[in-house]
């Protein structure tokens, strides 16, 4: 008669951990743990520290390049869309020395209107 082993055997359940996500991750990386008056202090001494270096028309020739200009309101009409694409061409018009902004972003209904109105010649 065969012997029973099963008798002695361990079962161990493997308890999976939940894993966390990229965000979670990420921001895991940081102390989150900061009072407003941390944070008011570390601005300032930004601040203080950076922005006369920045503070030249090379920088900000880059920002005004790197803007994505956006309108996604509920309320967004044709009309309303056309009007904000039409400052655009004003702003490149009033300065043609800076960058255009780099992006401008609508829903996707009124993308038509804004090709047909964008000037420019990028």
């Amino acid at each position: 008669m065969a012997e029973n082993h099963h008798e002695h055997e361990h079962h161990h359940h493997h308890v999976e951990m939940p894993t966390k996500s990229k965000y979670e991750e990420a921001l895991a990386k940081y102390n989150l743990d900061i009072t407003d008056e941390e944070v008011k202090a570390a601005v300032k001494q930004i601040i203080t520290e950076k922005v006369h270096e920045n503070d030249t028309s090379e920088v900000k020739r880059f920002l005004m390049g790197s803007v994505e200009l956006t309108t996604l309101k509920t309320t967004d009409s044709d009309e309303s869309v056309l009007a904000f694409t039409e400052r655009v061409n004003q702003f490149e018009n009033e300065y043609p020395d800076l960058p255009h902004v780099a992006t401008i972003c609508v829903y996707p209904r009124f993308a038509k209107v804004v090709s047909e109105t964008l000037s420019g010649t990028d």
